[in-house]
């Protein structure tokens, strides 16, 4: 998987976001959690990938292409959850894999 792009985001606080991808085979990666501030977004688009800008923490991130990000401890989200960043793409293969938020 190259990139994971989330569409139509729209919470009134996104520093609230964990965001965390799950393979079928359990391999768990978090893409963003604690960044965004506490300003309203909706209709936000987000893209994320290694090598691009980074999240801001404390104010809105506007659509656009960002890479993992992680400001705080990494959060309980499930049992067994991995605990670094990860490589996790493979540009032949598409994932079926499932967002947990």
């Amino acid at each position: 998987m190259e990139a994971v792009t989330l569409n139509g985001i729209a919470h009134t606080y996104p520093d609230d976001f964990d965001i965390l991808l799950q393979s079928p085979t359990g391999t768990d990666v978090i893409l963003m959690s604690d960044a965004g501030g506490g300003d309203n977004i909706a209709g936000i688009d987000y893209t994320i990938m290694d090598g691009a800008s980074a999240f801001s923490d404390g104010s809105m991130n506007p659509s656009g292409t960002y890479t993992l990000h992680r400001t705080t401890a990494v959060p309980a989200m499930r049992p067994g959850a991995h605990r670094a960043r990860a490589a996790w793409y493979r540009p032949a293969q598409r994932c079926p894999c499932s967002p947990v938020i």
